[in-house]
């Protein structure tokens, strides 16, 4: 049941070309040995060319012999498999950096062994979790959309559509266990954490059902969240939109203009605070927005017209719209 869906995703989506060659990040949880199993038992219908690697972050003692015991494990399944140690250091934000020194890793790995995809093992509990954290934060359509199955980077998410029961049922059928416990899956000082572990369970408790229909949640964003990029790559070869396109645009392709603006002003991200300021700009033509990184935007011959202030005064907060990924 569990092979049958991940083949379901992966031809559905077009995650994996026949004959590719993916890279399998395993982390020795339950996810990830569902993941390698998963994708070992179809390989041989979709002429896929496995390899592995697991990622050391190097943040408790236990975890190289760890990772040394999953990459062991792995090669013992007749697949190749390398640790890539990191050394992050102490610090803030520590579950972001890892995660985005961990996909530095992978990305770096897959291109030094010709991969045409990294395929990791985020789950529909994940994707779950994904949209309740980022509902936390104060996303909009555009931030829970949640993970994606593929991204444009060559990282693809084969079980995106495969519940955690799933999971731990098929892993029963083929007698294992999990290699690795990570405790800070289990830390309430992280919002996945309490989510995963508080949040989740107290709505499951009201509607069991809550996982499926989050995850649906994301589907539906992230096809609205298409459809308006699709808009939005008509109107591209308007480096900058003049105020009456913007001024007629319906509300969430005049924001995907306008971040699209932002991004070729060379402007840190915009958030949800800072793309209303525009918007209002845009629909009344009088006064200015300010922006992050100390600048000012003002209407100059119908266009928008960006440029720096020396006002120390600090800009809004940003109010998170975030599409980083798990």
């Amino acid at each position: 049941m569990l092979v049958a869906r991940v083949l379901r995703t992966i031809e559905a989506h077009a995650l994996l070309d026949p004959g590719a060659r993916v890279l399998v990040a395993i982390s020795g949880g339950a996810d990830s040995l569902a993941l390698l199993h998963a994708l070992r038992s179809i390989a041989g219908d979709l002429g896929l060319v496995l390899t592995g690697a697991t990622v050391d972050h190097g943040l408790r003692p236990e975890s190289a012999d760890e990772h040394a015991k999953v990459a062991s494990y792995v090669r013992s399944t007749g697949v190749p498999c390398e640790v890539l140690g990191l050394s992050l250091g102490a610090g803030n934000a520590i579950q972001e950096r890892a995660r985005d020194a961990r996909y530095e890793a992978l990305l770096r790995h897959a291109s030094e062994e010709g991969c045409d995809a990294v395929a990791v093992a985020h789950t529909r509990d994940d994707q779950a979790e994904t949209v309740l954290a980022r509902l936390l934060r104060g996303a909009g359509v555009r931030g829970l959309a949640g993970a994606l199955r593929r991204r444009d980077d060559r990282v693809v998410r084969p079980m995106l559509d495969v519940s955690r029961a799933e999971i731990l049922a098929y892993l029963g059928d083929l007698g294992l266990t999990p290699l690795v416990d990570d405790p800070s899956n289990r830390d309430d000082r992280f919002l996945r954490s309490r989510v995963r572990h508080g949040l989740l369970p107290t709505l499951a408790a009201e509607q069991p059902e809550i996982a499926s229909m989050l995850a649906r949640l994301a589907d539906d964003a992230r096809e609205h969240r298409e459809m308006v990029e699709g808009l939005a790559d008509e109107l591209e070869p308007l480096a900058s939109p003049s105020l009456a396109v913007l001024a007629r645009a319906r509300p969430p392709l005049r924001r995907e203009l306008l971040r699209r603006w932002g991004v070729r002003q060379g402007l840190a991200p915009l958030g949800r605070v800072h793309l209303e300021a525009l918007e209002r700009l845009c629909l009344t033509a009088r006064g200015e927005a300010r922006l992050p990184g100390a600048f000012v935007v003002a209407i100059e011959n119908g266009r928008l017209a960006l440029r720096p202030i020396h006002d120390p005064r600090p800009s809004p907060p940003t109010q998170s719209d975030s599409v980083e990924e798990a």
